[in-house]
């Protein structure tokens, strides 16, 4: 059983460059969902989604936002949130959020987009970054006083990252099942719970007809989400 992130998705229905697994996998179930958010260094000012969006519109391509790469999935947000609230953000790509959190706390770059389990825990001098909203169609129980892009008025930014569980094709259907009551099993532990939620994963099993009906509707949205952005994916 393989361990994959919604990355496999997003670069089937997106990409041509790279091989497409998809139809050489059966989904198993998935595991837990990963929200994104979108940060800000104290000292540029805003303190909510409504605060950043005003200071972008008063200072037009002024303001940027870091992503792990361009093409990415944080990438696309930035783009999404320009389009969606009339703004121009400048996207800066970096190799992760090593490299781009140092430059928010340092104002060389206005915000970030990335993991929310990891971009809350950054401090710098005894300040922690400010966190403008989140990803999903509902709070995390991680940080529940930050809300949603869409609770913030923000339409279609709610697709979230994930990991779900795959087996080859070629797996009888009645060891698909099994794997995926196990898995099930073993995400309602406490214990995994626990984890999850120290790393602002949010644990959501499924089963294996729900992950397909998942994929599907994944692989027609997000074709759909960047129509009309000018994101280079190659």
């Amino acid at each position: 059983m393989l361990f994959i992130p919604s990355s496999i998705v997003q670069n089937a229905s997106l990409r041509t460059d790279i091989p497409n697994y998809l139809p050489k996998l059966t989904p198993v179930g998935l595991a837990a969902v990963i929200p994104v958010a979108l940060v800000v260094s104290p000292d540029l000012g805003p303190k909510n989604l409504k605060e950043f969006i005003a200071l972008a519109k008063s200072k037009p391509g002024a303001l940027s936002f870091a992503s792990p790469g361009s093409g990415s999935s944080s990438h696309i947000l930035g783009e999404v949130l320009a389009r969606e609230t009339g703004t121009k953000l400048i996207h800066v790509p970096y190799k992760g959020e090593a490299q781009s959190v140092p430059d928010v706390f340092g104002g060389r770059l206005s915000s970030a987009f990335g993991a929310v389990g990891s971009l809350e825990k950054y401090e710098a001098n005894g300040k922690k970054l400010v966190l403008l909203a989140v990803t999903g169609a509902q709070r995390l129980r991680s940080v529940p006083n930050i809300p949603t892009f869409e609770e913030q008025g923000v339409p279609n930014m709610t697709l979230l990252g994930w990991m779900g569980t795959f087996v080859a094709n070629s797996t009888p259907k009645e060891t698909v099942n099994k794997l995926a009551e196990a898995l099930q099993l073993a995400v309602a532990t406490p214990e995994v719970q626990s984890v999850c939620t120290r790393v602002g994963f949010e644990c959501r099993a499924t089963s294996p007809e729900e992950f397909s009906a998942h994929l599907d509707k994944e692989l027609k949205a997000w074709p759909e989400l960047v129509k009309g952005l000018d994101i280079s994916f190659q």
